[in-house]
């Protein structure tokens, strides 16, 4: 009879270390539990103690859309595709001076700019190839987070219908079909565009606080090969770029902006002056630019002057203009 007992007992005593066992083993696997979303993105992560109770569900996410970036200075994050997002950087508004234009007898030098958003980087061939499908050939370096050059002011912002603009553009009403309230409330009306030159140069120079800032190069003060090469990719000796650099290499301003200055040229809406903003026909002293130029600002990698990346400087391009120095930067 006892040996009976003394034998339950023991059984019984094993099935219950059997059981810590058990549950230790089943601890350890599911210590660590992460949800994840599409291309990799980890939704959630959720622990042993957690187990218990919470509940597992899908999570299904419908491309494209905007949200908020996680920086809280209101900055919005488009998403077009899997892998493919860029960032737009909301701008104050103030009042901004041109300082390349004192000389222009036609030109409104002071303008009153009401809040904006402007790109983080110039545009990569990544989004282009999201919007248009191809990026054109013989770009001086390939990759997704490189500039898109090769393309002209009329691919961009002409007059036929599958322009970037326009293309891009059309997938708004997608974009707040599947956004958060606060971000729709943020977009309004607003649609991508090419900037103008006060809103260019005014978040070049570092918005509000441009007139103490009193940057030479977007992103920094002083002049020279050495201060130019901290915010800029350049050609000018010693430095040498042999192509377009990824976005974001250098050093941003103070807004948070990369490739102000260098990189790529980017293409201006029109050619800046009252009335004139996105007409043709520039009057600068007694000579007029021709029909088809417009304004592009910022230097390049092929630029070995450093005249060419001053906040201030215009460069000149014909709207059909296709070459491997020539971007631009989106606006809303």
């Amino acid at each position: 009879m006892k040996k009976t007992l003394l034998i339950k007992v023991l059984a019984a005593v094993l099935v219950l270390i059997g059981c810590v066992v058990a549950q230790r083993v089943n601890a350890e696997m599911i210590r660590v539990v992460t949800v994840n979303g599409v291309n990799g993105q980890v939704l959630n992560t959720y622990y042993a103690s957690d187990v218990d109770y919470f509940e597992f569900g899908e999570r299904t996410v419908v491309f494209p859309f905007a949200e908020f970036a996680a920086d809280n200075k209101n900055n919005i994050v488009f998403h077009l595709a899997p892998g493919v997002k860029f960032k737009m950087i909301k701008v104050q508004g103030g009042t901004y001076a041109l300082q390349g234009v004192s000389s222009w007898s036609t030109a409104q030098k002071t303008r009153d700019l009401s809040d904006y958003y402007i790109a983080e980087f110039e545009c990569t061939q990544g989004l282009w190839k999201a919007v248009k499908g191809s990026v054109p050939a013989s770009q001086s370096a390939t990759g997704d987070d490189m500039p898109v050059a090769r393309v002209s002011w009329d691919m961009i912002m002409g007059s036929a219908s599958d322009t970037f603009l326009k293309l891009l553009n059309a997938k708004m009403s997608q974009i707040k079909a599947n956004s958060e309230a606060d971000v729709v409330a943020a977009l309004g009306n607003k649609e991508f565009r090419l900037p103008n030159e006060w809103e260019w140069e005014y978040a070049a120079a570092g918005g509000k606080d441009w007139a103490s800032l009193k940057y030479t190069y977007s992103g920094t003060t002083g002049e020279g090969a050495t201060v130019l090469n901290t915010v800029a990719v350049n050609r000018v000796s010693p430095n040498y770029a042999s192509s377009v650099a990824v976005v974001g290499s250098k050093k941003p301003n103070n807004l948070g902006l990369y490739d102000m200055s260098g990189n790529v040229w980017e293409y201006c809406s029109g050619l800046g002056y009252s009335g004139y903003e996105t007409t043709p026909g520039y009057l600068n002293g007694s000579s007029r630019w021709n029909s088809s130029d417009r304004t592009s600002r910022g230097g390049s990698w092929t630029n070995s002057i450093v005249g060419n990346f001053l906040v201030s400087y215009r460069g000149i391009s014909g709207s059909s203009d296709e070459f491997n120095f020539l971007g631009f930067r989106l606006v809303l």
